[in-house]
């Protein structure tokens, strides 16, 4: 477990192209704990301004969104110098897993099952479309990224619709805009539109879910393609290969609906999230009219069982560490209850031993600004959790932990042992420790007693004598280098399979070495190249389509 700001990082459950996610437990006073995934930004590209906006438009973006079928946002800030976020930990499998397991097992998802799961996410892109501000003005949240992974059904039978970390709202909330003609997403889930560098709106996201429903129904993406060059094609000119070779084998009025979804010409497909919901809902209710979240988490169950006890057996093993550290807790405090009720016994000090003194950061947690929160408990010290520094407008979110100093696996720097009392009435009563290389300046109180004289504050050591090592953690930074690209004609440029826009591409930053560059102009036969990219570096590339 690590120490993360007020949580603790249990073990990573994720990693994209931006940032990671973990299973983290979030200890709150009275022995009260809660699980949350955190996501947060990249380390190794927690430098790059681009990315890091993206990420704050996030946050700007999800803070204004409330509903069933949308993953929701419980706390956000600053740790360590990277963005992060605490979402709501759904306990289950995203549709790209759902799907990986039917075809495992040669178990097609039931009709029932992928209409259900549609239509709770078109209601979910419905209500982030029409979503407004504080003043009712149109966010004009576009999700940019419907894809199979980013769908999750718990365990429960809920639907989430999640990740909305590309989304582009057109606002004046937002503060970077995203680069015309840059492609940000799965390219086999786009819409045309989206593929061709156009600008969107909503039906983009209902073209994309409709490309998820189809794989549902046929198991098969529907622009399945041998690279990302010619699902691109097929992407904008709007041909699925899969749906027209299944197509005999989906029931017509599902059909109509998939259909309809996929037009590319906008204009023809359906309009709202609500629309498209609608017809879904009346497909199903035709089917099973009494159809809920009970048998979407027996499908779970059957599918994803395995992975379901696996989960659990995890959530059990942290449930019982919490407990073992409640019950630490709850030792400590009884202990600091004695000694506050036991007077105070003077004692000398060891040959060579200084009297105890709380470490730096318990120092400065007990003095922080923050406002302390009483409680009925003995006196005895507390800590503070870290005001959260809000990425939203003028919004700040401050957290306040009590802990009662008890032992943290690894070792950080904290209390070891029963609190000690920050002072005593009239003595100091000294504790064996092992020597710091820094001192705190403190008061020596007075005392009467002639058999304790006061102590002398410590030498400092002599210059070369050898001091305790501070260990420090560093990280090693990762190599970069640029990227210049030019082409004649123009060409959308995929970069190891992610679009990331249309030529010239200037100052484009990239991991040292080699990488597959892809330069697409609908006109032309597309071109596919290597590129080292050398560490601190730039490198510079022309590329004519038309030799």
């Amino acid at each position: 477990m690590q120490s993360y700001g007020r949580y603790e990082l249990l073990e990573r459950l994720g990693r994209g192209g931006m940032a990671e996610v973990f299973l983290a437990r979030m200890n709150g006073p009275m022995h009260v704990s809660r699980y949350v995934a955190i996501k947060r930004i990249l380390p190794e590209i927690s430098d790059i301004a681009e990315l890091t906006t993206m990420f704050l438009d996030e946050i700007r973006l999800v803070v204004h969104l409330s509903h069933p079928s949308i993953g929701t946002v419980h706390d956000f800030g600053i740790e360590g110098g990277a963005i992060f976020l605490a979402l709501e930990l759904i306990e289950g499998v995203d549709m790209r897993g759902v799907l990986q397991h039917a075809l495992k097992t040669q178990q097609p998802i039931p009709l029932e099952c992928a209409l259900y799961i549609a239509a709770q996410v078109a209601r979910a892109l419905d209500y982030a479309h029409k979503a407004c501000d504080a003043e009712e003005r149109p966010l004009g949240i576009v999700h940019r990224d419907v894809t199979p992974s980013n769908i999750i059904v718990s365990f429960r039978g809920d639907v989430k619709l999640v990740d909305f970390g590309i989304a582009r709202a057109a606002s004046h909330v937002r503060l970077h805009h995203t680069r015309g003609g840059e492609l940000k997403g799965t390219i086999r889930y786009m819409s045309p539109e989206q593929a061709g560098g156009s600008e969107i709106d909503g039906r983009s996201d209902l073209f994309s879910l409709t490309t998820v429903l189809l794989e549902m129904v046929i198991g098969h993406p529907a622009f399945k393609a041998d690279s990302d060059v010619q699902a691109l094609k097929l992407v904008q000119q709007g041909r699925a290969p899969e749906r027209d070779r299944y197509a005999e084998l989906i029931p017509e009025d599902v059909r109509a609906i998939i259909d309809r979804g996929m037009q590319v010409d906008r204009e023809t497909r359906f309009q709202t999230g609500e629309a498209l919901a609608t017809e879904l809902e009346r497909a199903l209710r035709s089917r099973a009219p009494a159809f809920g979240p009970g048998d979407l988490a027996r499908m779970m169950a059957e599918l994803c069982g395995d992975e379901l006890k696996q989960h659990r057996a995890r959530m059990r093993g942290f449930s019982e560490s919490g407990r073992d550290d409640d019950d630490s807790s709850r030792r400590a405090l009884a202990t600091a209850a004695t000694r506050a009720a036991t007077p105070p016994v003077e004692s000398p000090t060891r040959a060579g031993k200084s009297p105890a003194t709380p470490s730096s950061a318990a120092r400065a947690e007990v003095t922080s600004p923050m406002g302390q929160v009483e409680t009925p408990l003995p006196p005895v010290p507390r800590r503070r959790g870290a005001a959260v520094l809000a990425a939203g407008a003028a919004a700040v979110v401050a957290a306040v932990v009590i802990v009662a100093a008890r032992p943290r696996a690894g070792g950080d720097g904290g209390a070891t042992g029963a609190p000690v009392a920050a002072t005593q009435p009239t003595t100091t009563q000294p504790t064996a420790t092992q020597p710091t290389t820094t001192q705190p300046t403190t008061t020596q109180p007075t005392t009467t007693q002639p058999q304790s004289p006061p102590v002398a504050p410590p030498t400092p050591p002599p210059s070369g004598a050898a001091t305790a090592p501070i260990t420090t953690r560093t990280r090693t930074p990762a190599t970069f280098g640029t990227l210049n690209l030019q082409s004649s004609p123009w060409a959308n440029v995929v970069v190891d399979g992610k679009g990331v826009g249309q030529t010239p591409v200037v100052g484009l930053r990239l991991a040292a070495g080699r990488h597959r560059v892809t330069l697409v102009n609908p006109g032309l036969p597309a071109r596919t190249i290597t590129v080292v990219v050398p560490g601190n570096s730039s490198i510079d590339r022309r590329v004519t389509l038309t030799d």
